[in-house]
């Protein structure tokens, strides 16, 4: 596509030159060399060793060996010529190898990590593999800013990830709206000579506009992920050696991206599953499983002199009549509320489980029993203040039992039966 402005070639109007396809032309080249030299022989074999009396030859020998001496010269000036053109579009084709296996290289680490089964911490997220995507591509093509636009619609390009002065920042494109827009449109990656939209650009921006551009698709099996976009440095003129080389790179970045995008949501589910195992799911507070890790850590930890584990364990009393006057929603409205109020009645550090019904748990450390005493008579002094309830206000008593450790010898169920058995004594 041509314009005033500059020019757009798309890949497939471009010719993939391959090692194959220059050594058939080299062999063409070499076979006609051969012919010539053969006929060259035999012409001049020809006027040498024929001697016909009636015929004189000499000066016809004479343009004779002038024609083949400046048949042979221009001939072999061409092949020179091609043999040249061939070893140049050879380096061209390593070089274009180097970079795809530059390109190729930067993302294996990421993949590396992407795919490990192992320690979930080193795993790259989605926007980590966005970077290091735009990062290398931006290094190894020397780019002066780049983007990576990704699909939120059936219709619609959305930046998600950008470098430098990109006029992408931010941007939302529809299909065939644009170069990004027709890459996606048509997948089919295009190398841009020239800018096309100088609105993109301040005046003090002249002398850093970038005189090429190179945009491919990201493409993941048959699904088209996004677009991403690179701008030349203004001394940088990319080629068709860089188009194609990116254009390779475009099929295995949208790889990593689904792959990605693929175990992130593996691990949120996995997360989201582990939260739900570990949680109460009226109250979200930790249950009873996660609470005895959490004792058997406190423990085990290393504490100043003398201070203890304290576990203490809480119900309302008469909680019963709720359910059976009002029903359980009207419960389920109490325990919500009660494990607000006692989430806000606890220092920081501490924790608060529930363990279902009316039963509740709260860990911390205290220097002594007194101390643990006085945390006890806080919190039930919080409990005692009037609950809301359909228009009302509730007021509940509450029992605590506490138990309390200061040594690290001491097992967690060993602390929660006795913080159980003093809750009922």
């Amino acid at each position: 596509e041509q314009s005033g402005r500059g020019r757009v070639t798309g890949l497939t109007s471009v010719e993939t030159p391959t090692l194959e396809m220059i050594a058939k032309r080299r062999l063409q080249l070499w076979v006609m060399t051969l012919a010539l030299l053969v006929s060259t022989v035999a012409i001049l074999s020809l006027i040498l060793f024929w001697d016909n009396p009636g015929i004189s030859f000499t000066a016809a020998r004479g343009i004779v060996y002038l024609g083949v001496v400046v048949l042979v010269v221009l001939f072999g000036a061409y092949a020179i010529g091609k043999e040249l053109d061939l070893r140049a579009l050879t380096e061209e084709l390593m070089d274009e190898r180097v970079l795809a296996a530059a390109l190729t290289n930067s993302l294996r680490e990421a993949n590396a990590l992407i795919e490990s089964g192992g320690d979930s911490s080193i795993r790259l997220n989605v926007e980590q593999v966005l970077d290091t995507i735009l990062s290398c591509s931006m290094d190894l093509l020397n780019g002066q800013s780049g983007s990576i636009m990704l699909m939120h619609s059936d219709n619609e390009l959305r930046t998600v990830c950008s470098t430098g002065d990109s006029p992408a920042r931010g941007a939302r494109v529809s299909l065939d709206d644009g170069i990004a827009g027709q890459v996606a449109a048509t997948r089919e990656p295009v190398l841009v000579i020239g800018i096309f939209d100088w609105d993109h650009y301040s005046e003090s921006e002249d002398g850093h506009r970038p005189a090429s551009a190179i945009s491919v698709p990201l493409i993941s099996g048959d699904d088209l992920i996004g677009v991403l976009n690179i701008n030349a440095m203004p001394d940088r003129k990319y080629s068709e050696r860089d188009l194609r080389a990116m254009s390779l790179f475009g099929e295995q970045a949208g790889a990593a991206i689904e792959t990605a995008r693929s175990y992130e949501h593996q691990r949120k589910n996995a997360d989201q599953s582990n939260f739900q195992a570990m949680h109460d799911p009226l109250t979200g507070l930790p249950n009873k499983a996660l609470l005895l890790d959490r004792v058997a850590n406190s423990l085990s930890r290393r504490r100043p002199p003398g201070h203890a584990v304290v576990l203490m364990f809480l119900d309302l009393d008469d909680f019963k009549r709720v359910n059976d006057s009002l029903g359980h929603s009207a419960g389920d409205e109490v325990l919500v509320a009660l494990a607000e109020r006692l989430v806000k009645s606890v220092r920081a550090g501490d924790s608060v489980a529930h363990f279902g019904g009316d039963e509740f748990a709260i860990l911390l450390e205290a220097k002594d029993s007194d101390e643990a005493t006085a945390a006890a008579t806080r919190i039930l002094g919080d409990l005692a203040r009037p609950f809301p309830l359909e228009g009302r206000e509730v007021k509940f008593t509450a029992s605590v039992g506490i138990a309390l450790s200061q040594t690290n010898e001491m097992r967690a169920e060993d602390l929660m039966r006795n913080a159980f058995t003093a809750l009922h004594t």
